[in-house]
């Protein structure tokens, strides 16, 4: 019989745990580190040009030299390379050097734009980045790099820099736009943990 009593304030317990929890996953998946000054500026593709907007930021007030843009949220090649050009062409819009940016258009995901980065920082011996992301996706950035990144010697500073959208909203469930985007990155997130 008292087996039987415990289990409604348990499962009760149990449930408002786990409503406590969906309450703050959006803070959860933000990743924010304080801009240092870096070797590059990685701004990661996607987004609706808040993330193009941080980095003309970072690298107007000097944080880094060199910008990388990538495009890996468009499947189709060509198009990816036609996107990551219009990124480009809006960063010299705004001031950013066309000799300070490079493009990398051959990643098709978060993982594979680590991996693409990690090879061209190798070679051209660069130590230090900032990555570029939206909020919610900064938690899934983060373990990929670093995983990718620190597969090797770990020598490279990575810091972690969210452009803010203007779209999400406290609380995260109120906005469609956040709750599909938090949502996503969930399953995305156990997705590359199980994966890599």
């Amino acid at each position: 019989m008292k087996k039987k009593k415990l289990v409604l304030p348990i499962t009760a317990l149990a449930f408002a745990l786990i409503l406590l929890c969906l309450a703050f996953i959006d803070q959860w998946l933000i990743i924010q580190d304080k801009p240092e000054k870096v070797d590059a500026i990685i701004c990661l593709g996607g987004g609706s040009g808040e993330r193009l907007q941080k980095v003309v930021e970072l690298y107007k007030r000097g944080y880094a030299p060199m910008v990388i843009l990538t495009a890996s949220d468009i499947t189709d090649a060509e198009f990816r390379e036609f996107a990551v050009d219009l990124s480009k062409r809006f960063l010299i819009h705004k001031g950013v050097l066309p000799q300070s940016i490079v493009l990398e258009f051959e990643s098709d995901s978060s993982y594979s734009e680590a991996k693409n980065i990690k090879a061209f920082m190798t070679s051209k011996d660069l130590h230090s980045a900032i990555i570029v992301s939206d909020t919610y996706h900064m938690r899934r950035a983060s373990y990929v790099f670093k995983k990718v990144f620190h597969d090797g010697n770990g020598n490279t500073k990575l810091l972690f820099v969210p452009a803010e959208a203007k779209w999400a909203e406290r609380p995260w469930w109120r906005n469609e736009r956040s709750l599909v985007y938090v949502f996503n990155e969930v399953l995305k997130l156990g997705y590359y943990w199980v994966k890599y």
